[in-house]
């Protein structure tokens, strides 16, 4: 809910947006000494090239995602007109 405020001020000047804005899940995230925390998958280091990270949890968040989008889609909200915010 830390973004509902900026959703809801840039929702006034684009009104044809929905601005959907999912909690991450609360799981043991290994950077925070694997105390639970919001995340969308498990986080190991911030430090050097992430790029080859393998973010254990994140393809059934992305099929969570998916499904946030496809629900707002049968709701009659043309796919270009959603914007997903947040942070975990």
């Amino acid at each position: 809910m830390g973004w509902a405020d900026t959703a809801m001020m840039i929702g006034r000047a684009l009104p044809d947006i929905r601005f959907v804005l999912p909690t991450a899940p609360t799981v043991p995230v290994t950077l925070n000494g694997g105390m639970p925390m919001p995340a969308w998958y498990d986080l190991s280091t911030l430090d050097g090239d992430r790029s080859k990270e393998t973010c254990p949890g994140l393809d059934g968040n992305i099929e969570f995602l998916e499904s946030l989008i496809a629900d707002e889609v049968a709701s009659g909200i043309e796919r270009n007109r959603i914007v997903l915010m947040g942070f975990s």
